[in-house]
């Protein structure tokens, strides 16, 4: 070979390929890798309802009578009346309160 001429240069060591005679290890297949087909004894049994409380759990889902679907078509009709009817709720609760209170200070004051 002449001189200044590299016909390979590796930081590897060359040792290696050599004694195993191998470049690199194959990837072996794996026994939870898809199969072509399954039988349904290889999924285990159902459990009907497995996942409901951690579903339940992570949304909040309600489901209107048809009837009243009517009226709200939409999930934005449906949260502006609930809105309306708490600000309405809590005005009439805030205003019982105050007219009790109102009430107690006026008992007091005659007695």
């Amino acid at each position: 070979m002449p001189r200044g001429v590299l016909l390979f240069d590796s930081s590897a060591r060359g040792l290696r390929l050599e004694k195993n005679g191998k470049f690199m290890n194959k990837a072996s297949v794996k026994a939870t890798e898809m199969k072509t087909e399954y039988s349904r004894s290889n999924l285990g049994p159902l459990v009907r309802g497995k996942y409901a409380a951690r579903y339940a759990k992570a949304t909040n889902v309600v489901v209107i009578d048809p009837a009243l679907s009517k009226a709200f078509p939409n999930n934005e009709a449906v949260n502006n009346a609930l809105r309306s009817l708490l600000t309405v709720a809590t005005a009439s609760v805030a205003s019982k309160a105050v007219g009790r209170s109102g009430l107690v200070q006026a008992k007091r004051g005659t007695q």
